[in-house]
């Protein structure tokens, strides 16, 4: 017996791990503009999509949205074989759910590409604000995961730091020169994850159906929403500000290309294979490791000493076409060398190497202003001491007994030689 398209949606369920946005231009969620996505994500699918639904009202707290979701299958050839062969093909599963909730776009996915375009028409969660969004007073910060401002081919690039308080035993000495990538915290008995540089939110716990996932996405908006811009530990970490307000003023002098992402994937087979492709249109294999090792250095950045470019040449013996671009809300790298250079991907999926890093974000740069750092896509500044006070006091205990005190040094005149003798009160 075939399944209705509510008995189907009745036996989804997701887990609490979504991605958000902020809908500042108010984008229409339009069926032409969702259907056209899902066409596009969809190409290489194997028969009828297992569920598509585009736009279906939900009512939570009596509040009325839409979601769209799209389920289908596409095989790919297995990473142990270097050619295709019949009857070798392995299927996959892909799928993703949006919801509308006009101010904020909730997004779970898996093995869905080609989504720059429509995400680009969204914000993410501001760095900000998803980092004290579930961190107050009581919270428990159990790992983070931090990024070094120094590009010093000596610096130690990437920390990760786990305890079952970090606020207890971090020092904030030399924490304003890193930024925070992820962190893990607990409130009550309560854990959650954060990617601050990828706008995601992972509740860890059961899996919950479309209803109930709806109503987790609705509250976290309204977290959102009512959020307000607070002190809090994670300050003594490098302060965000707004990239596009400071875009015009920003000259870049350097750049320093991180692998650490890609070394990653290809060490636990998430891309499984790298290959260039050639003049004529064949493609070979290549070492991609024995490449990018060679850019793992700080690149000077040709400016031409001119404020205001859209593309700045970085200096290297290596890609004569490698640049900087400097976009209305972000920073790329382009090369047109490096776009024929294409990884496979344990889901199927294949991206060429410019792509993989920008949207990886696996680089840093510097501009002439030394304070000023670009990396996740957002602009970070050291803020030293001065962001950081509140933390820097918790070091020191008050002692009681100068509670009534009314002068610092005690009496004294030009000829004294010691101080007044401490009485205690």
């Amino acid at each position: 017996m075939q399944l209705t398209e509510d008995e189907i949606l009745n036996q989804i369920v997701l887990n609490e791990n979504a991605y958000f946005y902020s809908n500042p231009d108010q984008v229409n969620l339009s069926r032409f503009l969702i259907t056209n996505l899902f066409i596009k994500i969809s190409r290489e699918k194997i028969g009828n999509y297992l569920l598509r639904a585009i736009n279906k009202e939900i009512i939570i707290d009596e509040q009325s949205f839409n979601y769209s979701i799209c389920i289908f299958r596409y095989t790919v050839i297995p990473s142990i074989l270097e050619e295709h062969l019949d009857n070798w093909e392995e299927m996959k599963l892909a799928y993703i759910f949006i919801i509308d909730f006009k101010d904020y776009v909730m997004m779970i996915r898996r093995n869905v590409g080609k989504l720059r375009e429509f995400l680009e028409k969204f914000d993410p969660i501001d760095y900000k604000v998803l980092s004290t969004l579930y961190v107050d007073e009581d919270t428990l910060i159990e790992k983070l995961n931090m990024q070094n401002m120094n590009v010093s081919d000596r610096a130690m690039r990437q920390k990760s730091l786990e305890s079952l308080n970090l606020q207890q035993n971090l020092s904030p000495l030399g924490t304003s020169n890193y930024v925070v990538n992820n962190m893990r915290v607990k409130n009550d008995e309560e854990k959650t994850s954060l990617s601050l540089n990828t706008s995601r939110i992972n509740k860890f716990g059961k899996k919950c159906s479309i209803k109930e996932i709806s109503k987790w996405g609705f509250l976290q908006v309204q977290k959102l929403r009512t959020h307000a811009e607070r002190e809090t530990f994670l300050s003594i970490f490098s302060e965000s500000i707004d990239f596009k307000d400071h875009r015009h003023d920003l000259m870049p002098i350097a750049i320093l290309f991180i692998f650490s992402k890609l070394y990653e994937d290809l060490e636990q087979n998430v891309i499984h294979e790298t290959r260039i492709v050639l003049d004529d249109g064949n493609q070979r294999q290549i070492n991609l490791i024995k490449h990018v090792t060679k850019v793992e250095t700080l690149l000077q950045i040709i400016n031409h000493n001119t404020v205001g470019l859209t593309t700045y040449d970085i200096q290297n013996p290596y890609v004569n076409d490698l640049e900087v671009r400097m976009n209305e809300k972000s920073i790329s790298v382009r090369s047109q060398k490096l776009k024929n250079i294409i990884l496979f991907k344990d889901n199927g999926r294949i991206q060429n190497l410019v792509d993989y890093i920008n949207s990886s974000n696996q680089f840093i740069v510097n501009f002439d202003n030394c304070e000023l750092i670009y990396t996740n896509r957002k602009l970070f500044k050291d803020n030293r001491l001065l962001g950081n006070i509140d933390n820097f006091l918790k070091i020191f205990i008050p002692n009681p007994q100068l509670q009534n005190a009314n002068s610092e040094k005690g009496t004294f005149s030009a000829t004294s030689t010691n101080f007044t003798p401490f009485i205690s009160f």
